[in-house]
């Protein structure tokens, strides 16, 4: 899964409430941006 740049992978967050899946992908400011890039493997 990419993700784009502008969100802030340290603060993702997931949850299963009767059988479906919310994925929460939070919003970096535009200076966060510019600095943050992380790699996260889904298996």
């Amino acid at each position: 899964m990419i993700l784009p740049d502008n969100v802030d992978k340290e603060k993702i967050t997931a949850k299963v409430e009767n059988g479906v899946l919310n994925i929460e992908l939070p919003k970096l400011s535009e200076q966060e941006t510019k600095k943050a890039q992380k790699l996260i493997e889904i298996h």
